[in-house]
């Protein structure tokens, strides 16, 4: 087999759980985007992210603990959905011979 035909059918077969774990991890770090937010604007300028929301919500100004705990649990849920079409996506496809 040529060096193409290696990478294709050896190579990049081989590397898919590691793209995987890639991409699920920082898919998951861009849903909880809060420092750079929190150092640069304070949330000013409509640049408010979900996790600076649940931060100013329940441990600034209003701590209002509920309300917060149940937009991390709608936070929880969205990565999770995320997570389990990325799976699905990626799942090694059996050729049956």
């Amino acid at each position: 087999a040529g060096k193409i035909r290696q990478f294709f059918s050896i190579t990049l077969p081989l590397l898919r759980p590691v793209a995987l774990f890639i991409i699920v991890i920082n898919s998951i770090k861009s849903f909880q985007v809060f420092a750079e937010i929190f150092v640069m604007t304070k949330g000013k300028f409509e640049t408010s992210t979900m996790v600076y929301f649940i931060y100013e919500t329940g441990l600034t100004t209003k701590f209002e603990f509920g309300y917060a705990s149940a937009a991390a649990y709608v936070l929880f849920i969205i990565i999770a959905v995320f997570a389990a079409i990325q799976f699905t996506l990626f799942r090694k496809r059996q050729a049956v011979w």
